[in-house]
């Protein structure tokens, strides 16, 4: 089975409840806790709720508002304080990427989805730029694809490859691992 994750990371919101903090970003409220789960039970479950906390950051587990977060130029102005970043991470569709707000304003927003951008706003993160093409493919691999298809294409796999790569890497700014690599129980609040 493929691994699908839409979350929400949220740093600096003044320790809100979970409640304050799902009215401020405009998600369902008058929701009971059902029980709680793991982190990763939350893969492929793109219409339930699951919120919870990890050292100094909140997590929404919900597909409808990581979309929000792409869809909404005005996503996090009633979290001015805090930085947010909303993460797609669907192997299935092959859909990889972010959206990245501090002190209410968009930094970035990136997607890749079977290949094609569907977001690309905003100037490169720390994690993006500080990648190098030899960390994304081999020496031997990008001389392969520019002989087949040019340097136009390898520019286009590269700039998808670090797309995928800077999504796992800014998981590891609000969890300290990168997703794939998530070692702690990270224990979220189902609701419903």
């Amino acid at each position: 089975m493929s691994y699908r994750l839409n979350a929400v990371f949220v740093r600096g919101n003044n320790n809100s409840e979970d409640a304050e903090l799902l009215t401020k970003l405009s998600i369902s409220t008058g929701l009971q806790a059902k029980n709680q789960v793991d982190f990763f039970e939350t893969n492929n479950r793109w219409d339930k709720l699951y919120v919870g906390s990890f050292k100094d950051c909140s997590i929404i587990c919900h597909g409808k508002t990581t979309n929000r977060a792409f869809e909404e130029d005005n996503f996090a102005e009633a979290l001015p304080a805090a930085e947010i970043a909303a993460i797609i991470w669907d192997e299935s569709s092959e859909t990889f990427g972010f959206a990245l707000f501090q002190k209410g304003k968009t930094v970035r927003k990136v997607l890749i989805s079977a290949g094609t951008f569907e977001f690309d706003m905003g100037f490169p993160i720390d994690e993006e730029s500080k990648l190098k093409d030899t960390e994304l493919l081999d020496t031997d691999e990008m001389l392969d694809i520019i002989d087949a298809e040019g340097k136009e294409a390898l520019q286009h796999i590269l700039k998808s490859e670090r797309t995928i790569h800077s999504t796992n890497r800014l998981v590891k700014r609000y969890l300290k691992a990168e997703l794939v690599s998530i070692e702690d129980e990270i224990l979220l609040e189902e609701y419903g």
